[in-house]
């Protein structure tokens, strides 16, 4: 199952026709200004906790972003300047970023975008056997959050983690045109972060794979499930994209 920008925007936030022509325009623009934001980047402050043996000092006075970059990588060092655009004078803790947890923004961002992209591939997998081995997750990989969900009837958990995802996709255009119209790039990698705390506590409650129960419309639950991953993983990969930063299809 694939989506496109345009689409995920417009089942997340249902704009008025003709609006995937202006969500492009503002996508360009969104781009124009994380690109000077990240231009007007000189010299900062950082420090360093634990997960950097590279710096020999707790604390460094200043650093350039090509000394950055060198620290954390290309990609971490560019999302940690556009994330302090609106505080550049904020130090840079040199630790977050190198390590492998929902403490470092951008591996908390790519990570729920690879997650997504590894349900897809399962669904992909398991499409030709639908409804024959609704008990088993198919290839060798499995999440553990799908194997212990309950296959039944949606719970209440389940609707809230359902709701919250739907609410917080909706935002994207706004957060998108908040960007450009207040140049305040920074806006972005924190709605993406929560984004990808959405998309994380949804894995945790809703079966995604297999369940395969007809709904009113003839579908299934797994093709509504399955939608909202799609279109959750699209906004995620699209939002990467305005900031220059890559979301990879597995971590």
């Amino acid at each position: 199952m694939t989506s496109t920008p345009s689409a995920a925007m417009a089942r997340a936030a249902d704009p008025a026709p003709g609006g995937g022509d202006t969500d492009g325009l503002v996508r360009q623009r969104a781009v124009q200004v994380v690109e000077q934001a990240v231009g007007r980047t000189g010299r900062m402050r950082a420090r360093h906790t634990r997960g950097c043996p590279s710096m020999a000092d707790p604390y460094l006075a200043t650093i350039t972003g090509a000394e950055l970059a060198t620290l954390v990588g290309a990609e971490a060092a560019r999302y940690a300047l556009i994330r302090q655009a609106r505080n550049p004078a904020a130090p840079i803790d040199i630790g977050r970023w190198v390590r492998p947890n929902d403490d470092n923004p951008i591996f908390q961002v790519q990570f729920a975008h690879a997650r997504l992209a590894a349900v897809g591939r399962y669904a992909a997998a398991l499409r030709p056997f639908a409804g024959e081995h609704d008990d088993c997750l198919g290839p060798a990989e499995t999440l553990p959050e799908q194997r212990a969900a309950d296959p039944a009837a949606p719970s209440s958990g389940e609707a809230a983690a359902t709701a919250v995802l739907r609410r917080v996709l909706a935002e994207y255009p706004q957060v998108l045109a908040n960007v450009v119209n207040r140049a305040q790039p920074h806006r972005l990698t924190r709605y993406l972060e929560r984004l990808a705390t959405a998309v994380r506590d949804y894995l945790c409650v809703v079966r995604v794979l297999p369940t395969m129960a007809v709904t009113a419309d003839g579908g299934t639950a797994a093709d509504d499930r399955l939608q909202l991953v799609a279109d959750a993983r699209q906004i995620l990969a699209d939002g990467l994209g305005v900031l220059g930063v890559s979301a990879p299809e597995r971590m």
